[in-house]
Order: structure tokens, then C-alpha cells, then sequence
């Protein structure tokens, strides 16, 4: 009887996730999602960059962006001030900005990247909105 109930509950996330596409991701079954569903060529990646005086671009690391050095850490602090508001966004923004050591314009941008140009060495982005500028305090 035992047994049954286990086996019983190990595999009710299992056919709910196999019954609805909507079903959650959970215990004591994973079915990693975000590897399912496809996002499509195109994706949207918010992120601080730091511009030079001569409008150079430069990536800036998850320490810079958020003291850490965990890069999906770094991504959800970014997302996290975004969702938050503008206020949040310009907060981040300043965050950074004492961060930078150069001579540099921080911004918190929304990148549109190809992804099979990334993959096969195009870094530029299709298109990059501004959401919040500010200069790096030297």
C-alpha cells in the first residue's frame, strides 16, 4: 500500500506535466522547460554595457553589473530592476556606474540578438533601447 502511494505521487507531476503544456515544472519531476519551448531566432537580453568617448560598446562582467560573479545572478538583477520601474532602473544604473572605473557612459540597455549571428560570431546586436544612462564617477 505503501509502495502504491509513492509511486502514485512520483508520477502525478509527471502526467499533469505530460496532460497541459501549462502544467508547472516541479518535484520530483523536471522536465526543464526553458529547454522545451522554443523562444524563437530572436531574443531579448536586458543588460548594463558601458559606452567610451568614442562610443565604443563594452560588455561589462557580473561583478560590475551585480557583484557577483554568477552571470545568471547578474541577469536577474537586471531583469529584476526593469520589472520594477524606471526608478529601479536608474537605481541600477548609478549601482553600476560607481562600479566603472573608466572614463564612460553606463547604460541599462534591451539587446535584440540573432541567435545563430551570435553563434557563428556576430556579437552586435540588431537593435539596442536605452532604458537608462548615466556617467561613470571617476
Amino acid at each position: 500500500m505503501v509502495s502504491a502511494a509513492l509511486v502514485v505521487g512520483v508520477a502525478i507531476p509527471g502526467i499533469r506535466t505530460m496532460a497541459s503544456v501549462d502544467a508547472p515544472d516541479g518535484f520530483p519531476l523536471s522536465t526543464y522547460p526553458m529547454f522545451t519551448h522554443d523562444p524563437g531566432r530572436v531574443v531579448e537580453h536586458p543588460t548594463v554595457v558601458a559606452v567610451s568617448p568614442r562610443s565604443d560598446v563594452d560588455r561589462l562582467s557580473p561583478e560590475t553589473i551585480a557583484g557577483t560573479d554568477q552571470v545568471i545572478q547578474a541577469g536577474v538583477s537586471v531583469r529584476q530592476a526593469l520589472d520594477s520601474g524606471p526608478s529601479a532602473t536608474r537605481a541600477l544604473c548609478a549601482d553600476v556606474a560607481g562600479r566603472v572605473d573608466a572614463p564612460a557612459t553606463v547604460a541599462v540597455v534591451v539587446e535584440r540578438h540573432d541567435s545563430v549571428a551570435w553563434s557563428a560570431g556576430d556579437r552586435e546586436p540588431i537593435e539596442r533601447r536605452i532604458l537608462a544612462a548615466c556617467e561613470a564617477r571617476r
